[in-house]
């Protein structure tokens, strides 16, 4: 009777026992997962945010070259305005000059 019963005992502890591992087998696997899991999202997330910034860098260039041409076409056309602006003033000294030049001769 007692050999039985420790024999019982034995098959129950080893019952138990393979549970126990299944289960913390099956823990283990889980937290691997998750761990899996978890690598990739902040993967994901590093390059989203590479992304981002490359994305950025090429705005901010963008939009600086397009502020470089605006300026360089603002430029010229202040000098296209200024030049008419200057023969006209050329033009009324010239006017000026042959006027006072015709009041001399006169007088």
């Amino acid at each position: 009777k007692a050999a039985k019963a420790q024999s019982t005992e034995k098959q129950l502890k080893e019952k138990l026992t393979g549970a126990l591992n299944k289960k913390a087998a099956k823990a283990q696997s889980k937290k691997m997962q998750v761990t899996q899991k978890v690598s990739e999202a902040l993967n994901q997330n590093q390059k989203a945010a590479k992304a981002q910034s490359k994305e950025k860098q090429l705005k901010e260039k963008l939009t600086g070259a397009l502020n470089k041409k605006a300026a360089k076409a603002q430029s010229k056309k202040m000098q296209v305005t200024q030049k008419p602006s200057e023969a006209l003033n050329q033009n009324q000294k010239a006017a000026k000059a042959q006027s006072k030049e015709k009041q001399l001769k006169e007088k």
